[in-house]
């Protein structure tokens, strides 16, 4: 089953007025696990920098 999400915008009209335009976005299935292990490499990876 997949997630839908809503990607709202906020555009002006030229005359002041504000227009919000949202669109459904619909994700891949597998997005969760793919986030997950690109996180998962980053973490990794890691290296923090040395205060001072």
């Amino acid at each position: 089953m997949g997630v839908t999400m809503v990607d709202c915008l906020a555009l002006s009209a030229g005359s002041g007025s504000m227009v919000i335009v949202c669109v459904p976005v619909v994700p891949p299935d597998d997005w969760i696990v793919d986030h997950q292990r690109r996180l998962r490499h980053v973490i990794e990876d890691w290296v923090p920098l040395q205060a001072g």
